[in-house]
């Protein structure tokens, strides 16, 4: 790797670094797995089934498990009040 490379792939690092350091907290995304919803709004898994099935709430499966973004379950409560 030439100097001029490696320069110019130290500025493109920093310039990684700035943005990384930019980002607010508010920018993470904060997934939850079934337990941690039901746990947090005392529903059991089986009303928890019921509104995926329904559409009430949204949610992603990546194999057999299924996770739930905290925005998504912050806009259940506000549409649909709690549980």
């Amino acid at each position: 790797m030439s100097k001029e490379e490696y320069e110019a792939l130290m500025r493109r690092l920093k310039a990684i670094e700035e943005k990384l350091n930019q980002s607010s907290p508010m920018d993470e995304v904060i997934w939850f797995d079934n337990d941690q919803v039901c746990n947090y709004l005392k529903i059991s898994k089986r009303t928890l089934q019921s509104y995926r099935d329904k559409q009430l709430v949204e949610f992603r499966q990546v194999g057999a498990k299924i996770w739930y973004k905290y925005q998504w379950i912050i806009d259940f409560l506000e549409k649909h009040g709690k549980p």
